[in-house]
C-alpha cells in the first residue's frame, strides 16, 4: 500500500569509502524528490565521514567496522551482533515509508544485511538493484545494468521510486559525486602546502599505491612500478609528487619510497578522510589503485587515473570522461575475480 505522505526514508549502503561516495548523487536526487522527508543512511564507521554534514542525509546510523565481510558467520561475532541489534532497534523505532538498498547482489552473502534491514524497516516501498534477479525482497526492482557505472544505476533506482510515487516530473540529473568539506578541512590542506612550499603553479600529482589490505594481491599495482612512475613524472615534468597512504598501507609506502630518486611529499599520519579530500582537491592529477581515494579524487573534480585489477571495472570504473576519469585495466577471461582468486602473478596487474 502506497503511503499518503513520505516522512522517513531508510537507505542502506555498507562498504568502503568509494561505495558511499558513489551514492551521493542518488541521495541528492532523493532529497529533491522528497524535500520534507527525513533520510536515514546505514553505513560503516569509516565511510560515514564522506557524507557527514551532507544536506541530503538527516541522520547516520553507523555500523561498527569499516570493511565488514558479507559472511553469515559475522552474526556469530558478539560485537557485530550487538551492533546489528542496535541498528535493528533503531529501524523498529522509526516508521519508514521507503527502504532503499544500493547494494549489488553480486554474491549471495551481500543480501544478508539489506534483506534483514528491509524486513525490520517495515517500509511499504522497498527499492533497490535486482542484480541477477536476487531482489526478491524488493517491490521496486531496478535492473542492474552492467554497461554503466554503479552511480547511474543507483540514480535509476531513485527515478523508479519517483515514478511509483507520482513524482516523475522532477528531474534527477545531477551525476557529480561529492564529499562535503568545511573551512577547517581546507585550512588544514592550506597549511600542509605552505609547510611543504607548494605554490599554485606547481604541477602536483597525487599517487595512492595502497588499497584495502584484504585485497592487496589483486588490487595493488606493483610497488616498484609506482616508484618508476613517480621518478618519470618528477624528471620529465618537474612534478611535485604527493604520496598518500592509510595506516594499513605504510608497508607499501616504505617500499615505494626506497626506490625513489627524489624526496616526495608524504601525507601526514592521522590525516582524516576530509582533510585528505581537501589535499587531493589541490592536485592536478591523481593516480590510484581501485580504492577509496580514487573515488575521492573524482568527487573533488580532479583528473583521475584508476588502476584496476581483480575488482569489477563494470561497477567502479565506468565514470564518464566528462568527469576527467580514465580507468586502466586488462580485459582477461578470469576478470573480474572479485579478489577470490589467489594468483602467484596476477596477470590483471
Amino acid at each position: 500500500m502506497m503511503p499518503s505522505k513520505i516522512r522517513n526514508i531508510l537507505v542502506v549502503r555498507l562498504g568502503g569509502i568509494g561505495d558511499v561516495i558513489i551514492i551521493t548523487p542518488a541521495l541528492k536526487g532523493l532529497k529533491k524528490i522528497f524535500p520534507d522527508a527525513r533520510i536515514f543512511l546505514v553505513t560503516n564507521t569509516h565511510s560515514a565521514e564522506v557524507v557527514r554534514g551532507a544536506p541530503y542525509v538527516d541522520e547516520l546510523i553507523i555500523s561498527s567496522h569499516p570493511y565488514p565481510s558479507q559472511s553469515p558467520f559475522d552474526l556469530l561475532n558478539h560485537k557485530v551482533l550487538k551492533k546489528f541489534y542496535y541498528i535493528i532497534q533503531k529501524t523498529l523505532e522509526i516508521h519508514f515509508d521507503i527502504f532503499i538498498s544500493f547494494h549489488n547482489q553480486i554474491r549471495w552473502q551481500s543480501l544478508i544485511k539489506p534483506y534483514f534491514l528491509s524486513l525490520f524497516s517495515q517500509a511499504p516501498i522497498r527499492a533497490g538493484l535486482n542484480t541477477f534477479n536476487r531482489g526478491f525482497f524488493l517491490n521496486i526492482k531496478t535492473p542492474d545494468d552492467f554497461t554503466k557505472h554503479l552511480l547511474y544505476r543507483c540514480l535509476d533506482v531513485i527515478k523508479q521510486i519517483a515514478v511509483k510515487c507520482g513524482k516523475n516530473e522532477i528531474l534527477v540529473d545531477d551525476t557529480q559525486p561529492e564529499v562535503w568539506l568545511n573551512n577547517k578541512d581546507r585550512e588544514y590542506a592550506k597549511e600542509f602546502f605552505i609547510k611543504n612550499n607548494i605554490i599554485n603553479n606547481n604541477l602536483l600529482i597525487g599517487i595512492h599505491p595502497g588499497a584495502n589490505p584484504r585485497y592487496y594481491l589483486t588490487k595493488c599495482w606493483y610497488y616498484e612500478r609506482f616508484s618508476e612512475l613517480c621518478n618519470i613524472l618528477h624528471k620529465k615534468y618537474n612534478a611535485r609528487i604527493l604520496l598518500s597512504a592509510g595506516e594499513s598501507d605504510l608497508v607499501i609506502l616504505d617500499k615505494v619510497l626506497k626506490n625513489l630518486s627524489f624526496s616526495p611529499l608524504i601525507l601526514p599520519r592521522g590525516t582524516t578522510i576530509k582533510q585528505l579530500s581537501a589535499i587531493i582537491e589541490r592536485c592536478n592529477l591523481f593516480i590510484s589503485n581501485d580504492t577509496g581515494p580514487m573515488h575521492i579524487a573524482v568527487a573533488m573534480k580532479v583528473s583521475t587515473i584508476g588502476l584496476f585489477g581483480g575488482g569489477d571495472y563494470r561497477i567502479y570504473g565506468l565514470y564518464p570522461e566528462t568527469m576527467g576519469f580514465i580507468g586502466i585495466r586488462k580485459d582477461l577471461p578470469c576478470s573480474p575475480c572479485y579478489h577470490l582468486t589467489k594468483c602467484a602473478t596476477p596477470l590483471c596487474l
